[in-house]
């Protein structure tokens, strides 16, 4: 099924594929994703299966509104490296940092760190919101960046997609915080400064 995003009329038809264990397509700040919510262990092995790789292979991050429930999904993190985050969220980023226990054992397989993004995309982060946990999001491999190849790709294969206009193909910035200082493991779409 393909659906608009472009406006806050489009939430409700998202939030209840979402609800109902649905995967998604949906634009963000850099890329179209699959997503569906985090607590959707079924969705995380089916977004693996979408991106042919194993679960114990995967690297999915968590969208969240904001980082207001941030001690929820990372273990602490220091005072300059909070600041760091408030300065540069919402944005272009994901930011690698160590993952609390309470993150669902199916979406770390073996990893102790987890992607966290708080995108520049208003429509976005009202749906995590309401949806009342962050999302689990992967990008989806496009050859040709179009909306025909997206729905000719992946219509038959998620729930449903949600199309913007505006949509790019940027990646997002990496920023390591698992370690004593702040490293910029992949240059994307916004630029990082300390």
């Amino acid at each position: 099924m393909i659906h608009g995003f472009e406006h806050a009329g489009h939430l409700q038809t998202a939030l209840e594929f979402l609800n109902s264990n649905g995967v998604v397509i949906l634009p963000t700040d850099t890329s179209y994703a699959f997503a569906c919510a985090m607590s959707n262990k079924s969705g995380i092995e089916r977004m693996a299966q979408l991106k042919g790789i194993r679960m114990d292979k995967a690297r999915f991050s968590i969208v969240c509104s904001d980082l207001s429930n941030l001690a929820t999904f990372s273990k602490p993190i220091p005072t300059p490296f909070f600041r760091l985050l408030k300065n540069h969220t919402p944005g272009a980023y994901t930011f690698l940092l160590h993952a609390s226990p309470l993150i669902p054992k199916i979406f770390l397989s073996r990893r102790t760190s987890i992607g966290l993004r708080v995108p520049n995309h208003a429509l976005l982060r009202e749906l995590v919101a309401m949806l009342g946990q962050p999302l689990a999001v992967t990008t989806v491999p496009m050859e040709d960046f179009s909306q025909d190849d997206l729905i000719e790709n992946w219509e038959t294969k998620v729930n449903a997609i949600f199309l913007n206009e505006l949509a790019t193909h940027d990646q997002s910035t990496v920023v390591d915080l698992t370690g004593n200082t702040p490293l910029v493991v992949r240059q994307g779409k916004a630029p990082f400064d300390l």
